[in-house]
């Protein structure tokens, strides 16, 4: 048996992703061939996915070497590699981030195109609560900030009357952040850590900011809180 699996599902919180994979092990289209042939092609997505993950996050010694001889004529030194690896891990970040901007900004041209816009699905029964159009930008800001190191599924919203959580994995458990909007003069949004907690509790740290677009300035803070949910979910 192979030591690294070359396909993981987990089944309280299927991605549509996962449900295309499984349906190749239904009675109507399981084919032993093509489930061999695909095996190791999984794995190696599997695999490359995890590499480039950590490298998007903490760029190796090798591919800091490797772009940054193809950019500077010195000798590439140890002291050089330390000082390119942070210009090559935030260049590295911009793309990701540029990418989901120009791919958020066509969707929202298409839409407003076709007069039929496509808002995420709010995990909310009370209809006495109504998501805001600013939560709602809120929410797409942080599902992209976190996007650059997790699955954009991973990343859901669920509406209360006191405030708009953002979750990981549509999971009460695990907060990322609250948007308290319901104040248009004074947004404030809480960040959890982990590693704080009260009551066995993660700690809510709040923040008054003054426009939306002040949430990218809390991108480290969202990426590490996702990193510690990610861990907690493979123990």
């Amino acid at each position: 048996m192979d030591q690294t699996p070359f396909l993981e599902i987990d089944m309280e919180h299927l991605k549509k992703s996962n449900i295309d994979k499984l349906e190749n092990f239904t009675k109507q289209k399981f084919n032993p061939e093509a489930i061999r042939e695909s095996v190791d092609e999984l794995k190696y997505k599997h695999d490359i996915k995890e590499v480039l993950l950590t490298e998007l996050t903490n760029p190796s010694d090798e591919l800091t070497r490797t772009i940054t001889k193809k950019v500077y004529d010195g000798v590439v030194t140890q002291n050089i590699i330390k000082q390119f690896r942070k210009i090559i891990k935030t260049e590295l970040q911009h793309i990701i981030q540029e990418k989901l901007d120009s791919t958020l900004q066509t969707a929202m041209e298409d839409n407003e195109q076709t007069g039929n816009p496509e808002e995420p699905i709010v995990n909310n029964k009370n209809k006495k609560i109504i998501t805001t159009p600013e939560e709602i930008e809120a929410y797409h800001i942080i599902k992209s900030i976190a996007s650059e190191i997790t699955d954009p599924e991973d990343i859901t919203i669920r509406d209360k009357q006191s405030y708009c959580g953002i979750l990981f994995q549509d999971n009460n458990r695990y907060p990322i952040c609250r948007l308290h909007f319901n104040n248009p003069d004074k947004l404030t949004i809480g960040l959890f850590d982990k590693n704080t907690t009260t009551k066995g509790q993660s700690k809510e740290d709040k923040h008054v900011i003054n426009s939306i677009n002040e949430l990218y300035e809390y991108k480290e803070q969202i990426h590490n809180t996702v990193r510690t949910y990610k861990q907690l979910k493979k123990q």
